[in-house]
């Protein structure tokens, strides 16, 4: 996933001390970047976030759960959330 490959780039090249970077792409840039359309690539966003794995928001990632989110980066499996509206409202109203 490329959120664990850019984490991993910057850690190695020592520009990041944290879990937290900036990502100065749209989702749209992200869509393109990767092959997938911009609903996709928001659906696993929201995802990442509801499973409190990786939050985006406003060109800013912070990485919340590493480890998961390597694992999910192997190996797949997050299910994009296609819960109700008042479950994301709650989440975000958290955030």
């Amino acid at each position: 996933m490329m959120l664990v490959d850019f984490y991993k780039r910057l850690r190695h090249r020592r520009l990041l001390s944290g879990s937290i970077y900036n990502l100065p792409l749209t989702q749209i840039q992200i869509g393109q970047y990767l092959g997938l359309s911009v609903i996709h690539i928001n659906r696993v966003l929201r995802a990442l976030r509801h499973e409190q794995v990786a939050h985006l928001e406003k060109h800013c990632v912070t990485i919340l759960d590493l480890k998961r989110l390597a694992i999910l980066a192997r190996y797949g499996g997050i299910q994009s959330s296609s819960g109700s509206g008042d479950e994301r409202s709650s989440n975000e109203a958290a955030d």
